[in-house]
């Protein structure tokens, strides 16, 4: 079963930091789907991809951005979209603050392909002082990998 750092208290947190190097984030934004979609499909998938890869390589799961830049849908109701700037410092941020409890390598899963923009943009852009490996994984909720 996948560790959710979001489930854990801050003792059962400082744990799973000393057991687990890396850390996946997932992302994916809230948007139209259709009439019978959620609007948190993307980010659904994001979230369970990133459980079943955890499972495998012994990562820790972060609680995930569930909103990206989404602009195209957003005359839809419940579509909520983000700045790509917005995207892209929350990104390093978190990466900022989860580097300071010992991971090394996050692996963000992207439920949305416009969300891969801003973090190709961080992963390229970023101030050296501020960069340490960051992969990235794209996946796509039209071929759902098996994992």
């Amino acid at each position: 079963m996948a560790t959710m750092l979001g489930e854990l208290t801050w003792v059962q947190a400082e744990e799973a930091f000393k057991d687990n190097r890396i850390a996946l984030l997932p992302v994916g934004s809230t948007e139209q789907h259709g009439h019978h979609l959620p609007l948190a499909t993307d980010y659904i998938l994001a979230e369970e991809i990133a459980k079943r890869v955890a499972e495998q390589v012994n990562a820790l799961v972060l609680p995930g951005i569930p909103y990206g830049p989404c602009h195209t849908f957003r005359r839809y109701a419940g579509t909520i979209g983000i700045r790509p700037q917005t995207l892209q410092a929350m990104v390093e941020d978190v990466c900022r603050s989860v580097k300071r409890h010992g991971i090394r390598i996050v692996a963000v899963i992207i439920g949305h392909l416009t969300d891969a923009t801003p973090v190709q943009c961080h992963n390229s852009t970023s101030r050296p002082q501020s960069r340490f490996p960051l992969s990235q994984g794209n996946c796509k909720h039209w071929s759902f990998p098996t994992v």
